[in-house]
């Protein structure tokens, strides 16, 4: 059953309904590499491809509206930083819509 469909939005353009997949969550353990503070007893989660994005003309929008729908709040698009951009306070959630 899809979570959010833009039909009848203003705006929206053609139809684009978030539809998931049943996937299996892949956990990492990282070890201390004295740089990030990682956390020993909660693993890193890897879902791959849990959005059917089915040539959706806005990928990275169905992942914005996952994100909210989940709490969490909007923060950034297009791209990747090279460095280890770490927050003390927070969990990240990161969303690859398209890309090589």
């Amino acid at each position: 059953m899809p979570l959010w469909s833009s039909e009848g939005q203003e705006g929206s353009g053609p139809r684009e309904t978030l539809q998931f997949s049943v996937v299996k969550a892949h956990t990492i353990l990282f070890r201390d590499d004295g740089e990030t503070p990682n956390n020993s007893r909660f693993p890193f989660l890897l879902y791959r491809s849990p959005v059917k994005l089915n040539g959706a003309a806005d990928p990275a929008a169905l992942f914005e509206v996952l994100f909210v729908a989940n709490g969490c709040k909007p923060a950034w698009r297009n791209g990747i930083y090279n460095y280890n951009p770490f927050h003390a306070g927070t969990h990240e959630v990161l969303g690859i819509a398209r890309g090589r």
